[in-house]
């Protein structure tokens, strides 16, 4: 049974205490048995809702309008005006606290962020992230797990201080596709096709489809034509990473390559022993100081992305 066809209008019904009809009793019946956590988190907010309300003073209607169209699914009816109190109260209530999580109406995985207000707004992501949100911009965060990669939905423009935790944070705005490691970035995506991406420190892997840039300190990529630009060097004194080691060991000196250059670089455990190297590098790319650090230590080296390297005998 299709439980999406006039849900929303029962489930209003069913919550303002109206009778429903034997076919309408029927499909709540299914939609509980189909969606009985959504249904339970449902019940609890209007319940709680429908006792504070009188409490509250809140813009109703513009939390609504910020909220509803992520509540839309297709072939749905809105929601009868008997429900739309209670839910925009509970909208309210949620952007006041910067978070609304939602899976069809809720979801113990994504966190939404968004800014409603005419200033520009920092947040705090749930890995220890921050992003400054611009005015009507919005990103949703999502991960599965300490260990997995970290999934952020970005509408509007929003400047990004990522947290170097080891593992992928990938920002998806429309169909551009920015991944990093660990590093601060502005993307702005207010208006479709015309995409632009500015990376302050480190460096991020922008792709458009099979398009594929890498942008380092202090360069910038823009969408147009449906298609990613040339890169643009907009700081020319961060093009050139200079490193100086004498007698280092090297994995102190790959730690430091990969702090300022913002890259993952494994090393064999066999070659951590009492390796030491000593030289001055001036490079644009750590593909280059990968290389050079292989010839120094006699070692081999795998080039697992733009954004991760490895280094072995």
């Amino acid at each position: 049974m299709d439980t999406a066809i006039n849900i929303d209008e029962i489930l209003a019904r069913h919550f303002s205490d109206e009778p429903l009809t034997p076919g309408e009793q029927e499909k709540l019946d299914a939609y509980r048995a189909e969606n009985g956590e959504e249904y339970r988190r449902l019940s609890q907010l209007v319940v709680k809702l429908s006792s504070d309300d009188r409490n509250l003073k809140l813009d109703i209607a513009a939390a609504w309008r910020k909220v509803e169209p992520r509540l839309e699914a297709p072939r749905r009816k809105p929601l009868v005006r008997s429900l739309y109190p209670v839910l925009a109260i509970a909208a309210s209530v949620l952007l006041l606290l910067g978070v609304f999580t939602y899976g069809g109406l809720f979801s113990s995985h994504g966190q939404l962020y968004a800014n409603d207000t005419s200033v520009r707004q920092e947040k705090t992501l749930p890995d220890g992230s921050t992003v400054i949100l611009s005015p009507d911009a919005s990103v949703e965060y999502t991960e599965e797990g300490e260990t997995a990669g970290r999934q952020i939905t970005l509408k509007g423009k929003a400047f990004f201080d990522v947290k170097h935790a080891g593992r992928p944070f990938s920002v998806h705005a429309g169909r551009l596709r920015v991944d990093v490691l660990g590093t601060s970035f502005t993307i702005d995506a207010e208006t479709t096709g015309q995409e632009q991406v500015t990376v302050s420190t480190g460096r991020v892997q922008v792709s458009l489809g099979h398009q594929v840039v890498i942008l380092t300190e202090g360069e910038q990529v823009s969408v147009k034509d449906e298609n990613l630009g040339y890169k643009v060097q907009l700081d020319p004194e961060k093009a050139v990473h200079t490193f100086v080691f004498e007698n280092t060991p090297i994995r102190e000196a790959v730690g430091r390559i990969e702090r300022e250059m913002d890259v993952r670089i494994d090393v064999d455990v066999a070659l951590v022993g009492d390796n030491a190297i000593t030289t001055k590098m001036n490079i644009r790319e750590p593909v280059d100081a990968v290389r050079e650090l292989a010839l120094l230590c006699n070692c081999r080296y795998d080039s697992i992305s733009p954004l991760q390297y490895r280094i072995h005998k």
